[in-house]
């Protein structure tokens, strides 16, 4: 948690409904205290100058004070990424403070490619110091998504990096499914990569996927694709090293997974620092204490890659199958 990245839910609030949300389910209204986050911030500043801070939702720019809290963010963490639909960027990316030199250059913004209207990007160029576009490749609505991702490709300034999710809807037991998401997945980067490769925008891959998703057919086609400026990440999610603050300071697994780990509100409503945190809820590989494959199928368990892999980090896999 202290190494990688520390995740906060700033508000369960969204203003879009986009069906591959995994989190659609937990718009209660809840939002963080704005003063119990900036202690927080202060209160470990001395710790955070390697860190990144994720801040997050529902839609993060629904908090009414937003503002502050990135800013806040910015001035101690390495940087601070704000993990938006895009919807409300212009209330953002353009404030007088967030545009300062100072904090331009730690302030990066993660979008939703799904809901961001992709024209919208060169109104931001100018403000910006780095926008990373993230499209989930969804069973439903691959072809359209990798219209889109073709229109931004077009559009091409150097800023913006891209970023493809697999759909933590499939779930990896079902063969069935697998076979045709493997279909949906390749056909999708066959549409996009010579286009990729043509143009001096990065991406890579989120949600990280096992080595049993890829047949050997695959990778064969892949390969042959070229694969420039591309960074694949297969294997663990990064979850376990850094969890994720909701707005109540509890701390979970992920945000998908939902296994709650506990309260970062020690007895006397004090704030927990860094220290305790680790020393309380990680181990010493600095890895989140649960177990989430105690529980998996046995073809998964007696496998030479399971080390590595850890079976991805799909929401199905870590809760329908296991148990904490």
């Amino acid at each position: 948690m202290r190494q990688l990245a520390h995740r906060f839910v700033l508000t369960e609030n969204c203003n879009a409904t986009c069906k591959h949300c995994f989190n659609a389910g937990e718009r209660d209204g809840a939002v963080m205290d704005a003063d119990m986050f900036l202690e927080f911030v202060r209160k470990n500043s001395d710790l955070l100058g390697d860190t990144r801070a994720l801040l997050m939702g529902g839609e993060p720019t629904m908090h009414p004070r937003i503002i502050e809290m990135m800013l806040e963010a910015a001035k101690y963490y390495r940087v601070a990424d704000l993990f938006t639909n895009g919807t409300r960027l212009h209330k953002i990316a353009k404030h007088p403070e967030v545009i300062r030199e100072h904090f331009k250059d730690k302030i990066i913004y993660t979008i939703n490619g799904y809901v961001f209207d992709e024209a919208k990007y060169l109104e931001y160029k100018d403000y910006t110091k780095k926008i990373s576009l993230h499209f989930v490749i969804t069973t439903w609505g691959h072809e359209e998504i990798a219209k889109k991702i073709l229109r931004c490709i077009e559009l091409g300034p150097e800023a913006v990096s891209i970023v493809l999710s697999v759909d933590t809807m499939v779930d990896i037991f079902d063969e069935e499914m697998m076979k045709d998401y493997r279909k949906i997945w390749l056909d999708t980067l066959k549409k996009i990569i010579p286009s990729l490769n043509g143009s001096p925008i990065s991406w890579s891959t989120d949600h990280r996927v096992p080595y049993c998703f890829f047949t050997q057919e695959m990778i064969d086609e892949l390969n042959l694709l070229g694969l420039e400026h591309f960074h694949f990440e297969v294997s663990a999610c990064t979850c376990a090293s850094s969890g994720l603050i909701d707005t109540a300071w509890d701390l979970w697994y992920c945000n998908q997974t939902r296994i709650k780990l506990g309260s970062l509100i020690k007895e006397n409503n004090e704030l927990m620092r860094l220290p305790e945190i680790v020393n309380k809820y990680i181990t010493p590989g600095h890895k989140i204490k649960t177990n989430c494959i105690k529980n998996l199928r046995e073809k998964c368990k007696n496998c030479n890659a399971l080390d590595t892999c850890r079976v991805g980090c799909y929401y199905n896999t870590l809760v329908r199958h296991c148990s904490n």
